[in-house]
C-alpha cells in the first residue's frame, strides 16, 4: 500500500469489488485499510455488510463490535443489524433479543428494532408482548403497514373487531399506496372480516390482496399455473405411489 494512501479511495476501490460480487476480494481489501486505519468505523461497518453476504456471520458479527467500539454514529443501527444476524442466520434467539433491546436502550423510537423485536416476540408465542411492541410501534410510525398488518393478524385471533376492520380500511383508501402494502393490509382485512363472519366480504378482500400481492411481483415475478402446479402433483403421485410403508 503506498505511504500517501488514502483511505477512502481505498474504500471506494473496496466498494467497486463489492459491486462487482467480488466478496472476497472486497473483505480482503477492507481488512488493508482497517489494518492501517482501524479508527474508522464506517468502514468496519461495511466490512460487516460485505462479511455478512459472504455467509461469514460470526467475522461480521466482530466486525459490527468493532465499529461500536470506536463510536460508530447511531450505534442503535449496527445492534440491529447483529440482532438480525443472530436471529435469521444463527438462531441464537435470545442474543437477538438482547441485541434488540440493546438499540432501544440506545434509542427508544428506532422503528427497525421495534418491528424486529416485535416479530420474535410473536414468533415465541408471546402474543400480548407481540401487540404491544406493534402498538408502541404504530404510535412513532402509523404508516409502517407491514407493522399494523401483522398486529391486525394478531388483534383479529382474538375475535371480531370492527374498530380494526374500520382502520384497516381508512388505511387502504389512503392515496399512493404501494402495492406490496396494500397486499399486507388486504390479507390482514380478510382475516379480520372472516373472524367477524363477513365471509363474502373476507372473500373479496383476499381476493384483492392477491391481485396487489402479484402487482408488487412486477412483470418478472414468479406467476401461479394451476395446470403446471397439478402437473407437478401427479408426478409426486407417480413417483411415490406404491411406496408407502405401514407405520
Amino acid at each position: 500500500m503506498p505511504a500517501n494512501a488514502d483511505p477512502h479511495a481505498l474504500a471506494q476501490e473496496a466498494m467497486k469489488l463489492e459491486r462487482a460480487g467480488r466478496l472476497a476480494d472486497a473483505e480482503a481489501a477492507y481488512q488493508r485499510l482497517l489494518a492501517r486505519w482501524p479508527d474508522l468505523p464506517d468502514y468496519w461497518y461495511n466490512l460487516a455488510i460485505v462479511q455478512r453476504r459472504g455467509r461469514r456471520f460470526d467475522a461480521a458479527l466482530a466486525s459490527y463490535q468493532q465499529a461500536l467500539d470506536r463510536g460508530i454514529a447511531r450505534p442503535e443501527e449496527v445492534h440491529v443489524n447483529r440482532g438480525v444476524i443472530y436471529s435469521e442466520c444463527l438462531r441464537r434467539d435470545d442474543a437477538a433479543v438482547t441485541e434488540l433491546q440493546t438499540a432501544l436502550g440506545r434509542n427508544p423510537t428506532f422503528v427497525p428494532a421495534l418491528l424486529n423485536l416485535a416479530n420474535l416476540e410473536e414468533s415465541f408465542g408471546r402474543r400480548d408482548a407481540a401487540l404491544a411492541l406493534y402498538e408502541r410501534l404504530l404510535a412513532v410510525d402509523p404508516r409502517c403497514y407491514e407493522a399494523l398488518g401483522r398486529y391486525a393478524d394478531l388483534k383479529s385471533a382474538a375475535g371480531p373487531d370492527p374498530a380494526l376492520v374500520k382502520r384497516l380500511r381508512r388505511t387502504l383508501e389512503r392515496p399512493g399506496l404501494a402495492a406490496a402494502d396494500k397486499a399486507t393490509l388486504g390479507f390482514a382485512l380478510g382475516t379480520a372480516l372472516d373472524r367477524a363472519g363477513a365471509y363474502d366480504q373476507a372473500f373479496g378482500a383476499y381476493v384483492e390482496a392477491n391481485r396487489c400481492s402479484r402487482a408488487s411481483a412486477g412483470p418478472g415475478g414468479a406467476r401461479y399455473d394451476r395446470d403446471q402446479h397439478e402437473h407437478f402433483i401427479d408426478q409426486l403421485i407417480d413417483t411415490f405411489d406404491g411406496e408407502r410403508r405401514e407405520a
